[in-house]
């Protein structure tokens, strides 16, 4: 968590609200690299709402997805910036534009620009290289998740991983555990738990 927050706190620190709106896309729907690109305008049609239309990619599940108000106020941040005339704004714009043209057309970030954005964030925070890419975000969100079966002892653990399943738009609890690294004895423990509560 400490790690996460640094990075975040990294992107806070940018000139452009580009940056936050990314990490906390990212981190809260557990996207891969090349998802944020594929993001249009007319997938925020909801956002006044706390909704986002996201089109996942390798079989994950698609369709309107809840998003807290921190993150909610983060892309409507950059949507102003980036967009600043609402007239102009038009529906098949990229929510995250690249800001080179390829072919004369403008495309979303691609998957690599997503690896140098969170690399670049990563080394302003301090982290190690081998975590500061956008996989690994991914894999915070599902073990930020995962852990809350500890913290929260009302909560099954087959409840919280399927909750977890669901934010990163897995289709399988089976896939979702393998997000979760187990570092210490007492996470190999609890993913055990989880395990032999949720699977078995």
């Amino acid at each position: 968590m400490e790690e996460w927050r640094a990075v975040l706190e990294a992107a806070r620190a940018q000139p452009s609200a580009r940056e936050e709106g990314l990490l906390m896309l990212l981190y809260e729907l557990g996207l891969r690299a090349s998802e944020p690109g594929r993001l249009r305008l007319s997938y925020c049609r909801k956002l006044h709402e706390g909704e986002l239309y996201v089109w996942r990619g390798k079989g994950s599940r698609t369709g309107w997805e809840d998003l807290s108000t921190h993150t909610t106020d983060a892309l409507y941040a950059w949507i102003k910036e980036r967009y600043p005339e609402p007239n102009k704004r038009k529906p098949g714009d990229f929510l995250f534009p690249a800001r080179r043209r390829h072919k004369g057309k403008v495309m979303g970030l691609s998957r690599w620009k997503m690896w140098r954005i969170v690399k670049d964030l990563g080394e302003q925070a301090g982290i190690p290289e081998q975590v500061a890419h956008p996989h690994a975000i991914k894999h915070s969100r599902v073990q930020h998740l995962l852990e809350a079966a500890d913290a929260e002892p009302e909560l099954s653990s087959e409840k919280v991983l399927l909750a977890a399943a669901d934010v990163v738009g897995h289709k399988s609890a089976q896939t979702t555990l393998k997000h979760y690294s187990a570092k210490t004895a007492a996470e190999k423990d609890l993913l055990e738990k989880v395990t032999k509560k949720a699977l078995e």
